[in-house]
């Protein structure tokens, strides 16, 4: 690979959507994910890996924890803002980023509960890039509660649908409210990923070149990238589009279209202010937190 600009390459996106495939793929494009053998390990929820660096897991663990509120709740961002600007939490930040920086090449992080802290880590990463997955939250809805509820809970036909399609609102609005003003971002669809591995590869493998002053002439990297790509674990895909599932909102029926969207037009302009929550929303998923 040809000398390139050493910036962070942040993939952002709910559980179960597709997020270790993309930084598997970012990972063979040639970035650098840390230090860390167990990066690639994986297990019955995610068989190629999770690709996130485990000594970050720590420092988010205490973010989650570091606000007055909790991290549903509307006023968590502008609490861990200012956390950013206090020397504890800071250096705590800045040691786990400078061994990224040392190999002196492209890094990325992935770790969805990046989606909730992007105030905290914007004020930290230097000049960052971003891909963000979409996937149909239903799909994601079904495949996070096998993993999710209990067996008791599951054998008494509890479901979680409501409660992951507003956590997924909660992140994707997080993400499109914090990066609205950020121009390098990609949005890659998982549908699309899985339908067309070849397309949807090139696209992230020119976003990343563009991004960080590679070439596009190494065709080896790219197949690489494509290779990834295992429709066969694909296995939750509902014929129901999300425009009928009963459990979505208008609200958030209106923000899985703006995503796709962004899918062809990353630029496109959008207000995430037409997406609101319903009053009280964070009560419902602390007490799903609690219980599950």
């Amino acid at each position: 690979m040809a000398e390139i600009k050493p910036r962070p390459i942040i993939i952002l996106g709910v559980d179960r959507s597709g997020t270790s495939m993309v930084s598997e793929m970012v990972s063979r494009w040639g970035a650098y994910g840390g230090p860390d053998p167990t990066l690639s390990t994986g297990d019955e929820k995610n068989q190629r890996g999770y690709w996130e660096y485990e000594a970050l897991r720590p420092l988010l663990d205490e973010l989650l924890l570091c606000a007055d509120v909790s991290e549903w709740h509307p006023m968590y961002r502008v609490e861990l803002k200012k956390r950013s600007q206090e020397t504890y939490y800071r250096k705590k930040a800045e040691d786990l980023i400078a061994p990224m920086e040392i190999p002196g090449k492209p890094w990325f992080w992935k770790d969805p509960d990046l989606c909730l802290m992007l105030s905290f880590w914007l004020e930290l990463w230097k000049d960052p890039v971003f891909v963000i997955t979409v996937r149909n939250p239903y799909d994601s809805a079904v495949s996070m509660e096998k993993f999710v509820l209990s067996d008791e809970l599951r054998n008494k036909k509890y479901r979680l649908i409501t409660a992951y399609l507003l956590r997924w609102q909660c992140f994707m609005v997080s993400i499109l409210s914090e990066l609205n003003r950020k121009p390098e971002k990609i949005f890659l669809q998982y549908e699309e990923l899985m339908e067309s591995p070849d397309v949807q590869a090139k696209r992230l493998f020119e976003f990343l070149n563009r991004a960080c002053g590679a070439s596009d002439d190494d065709h080896d990297r790219l197949q690489n990238m494509v290779q990834v790509v295992t429709p066969g674990l694909w296995r939750n895909r509902s014929p129901m589009p999300l425009e009928r599932v009963p459990q979505a909102s208008k609200e958030q029926k209106g923000l899985y279209q703006l995503l796709c969207q962004l899918t062809e037009n990353p630029a496109e302009p959008y207000s995430v202010a037409r997406y609101p929550m319903y009053a009280g929303w964070w009560e419902y998923l602390e007490l799903v937190g609690y219980i599950t």
